[in-house]
């Protein structure tokens, strides 16, 4: 799925055009509140690009949250057909502590568009993902629709609106909505830097962020490819909540393709 950690969910470009047939990335991500304790967690994650149709990607994330220790599996496949089609399947399971999804199911669409080699907008790529969570005391469906705009000299803007609708344990279930624009651009040949902005009532960024408040939230971060198959990235970003609440948060990611 995707995340306001430095990026929004995988596009079809980004699955199906590998320059290895592997990818290990190990990451570390950091949540600081002004209200409770930090939190943490560890991810470590094996994408394999099997051939220019097929791509799959599992993961272990371990989570250190409110106390408890969850940790959580999850697997996925990139599906793409002809050149502009592509379809996405994938799920979790979770040791969840009460602090993340029990288990997670995702199915999603994408399809491009080349606009032109000449003017201003070069192509255009459209993704449309159902996901569904399932807490402890909740059930969550996001919806969400991701447009990105591929601009001249490798500049891309990235928009993503997420309807979300959540049913609490004794409660009524409501819809509410949050949304993401993003500017990604190169600095130098080996650097690719980004900046973000969301805004929502809800903020499903990260899978297990579930509650009744509105947000505002910025940030950046950048990826640094340092050798031909290797790269380093880190984000950081600041959330401003309802009731005075905020959260800091920033992670770093090591990949290694073979």
């Amino acid at each position: 799925g995707g995340s306001l950690r430095g990026s929004v969910p995988r596009t079809a470009q980004e699955a199906f055009a590998p320059e290895s047939r592997h990818e290990i990335r190990i990451s570390s991500d950091t949540d600081e509140f002004n209200y409770t304790d930090a939190a943490n967690a560890e991810t470590l994650e094996l994408i394999s690009h099997w051939n220019s149709a097929w791509t799959t990607s599992f993961s272990g994330i371990f989570y250190q949250r409110f106390g408890q220790d969850a940790r959580k599996f999850t697997g996925g496949v990139w599906l793409r057909l002809g050149r502009n089609d592509s379809f996405t399947f994938g799920g979790a399971a979770a040791r969840d502590q009460g602090v993340i999804p029990r288990s997670e199911a995702l199915v999603g669409y994408g399809h491009g568009f080349r606009l032109s080699r000449t003017e201003f907008f070069r192509g255009l790529e459209t993704d449309f993902g159902s996901h569904w969570f399932w807490y402890r005391d909740a059930r969550v469906l996001a919806l969400t629709g991701t447009a990105v705009l591929y601009l001249p000299r490798d500049w891309n803007f990235v928009v993503a609106v997420t309807p979300a609708r959540s049913a609490f344990s004794g409660t009524g279930a409501e819809w509410r909505t949050s949304g993401i624009s993003k500017l990604i651009f190169p600095v130098h040949r080996r650097v690719t830097a980004n900046i973000f902005f969301a805004v929502g009532t809800e903020n499903f960024a990260r899978a297990d962020q579930i509650g009744r408040f509105s947000a505002r939230t910025f940030g950046g971060g950048a990826k640094y490819r340092f050798a031909r198959r290797q790269d380093l990235s880190f984000y950081v970003l600041r959330q401003n909540r309802s009731q005075d609440r905020t959260q800091t948060s920033f992670g770093v990611s090591y990949g290694l393709q073979f």
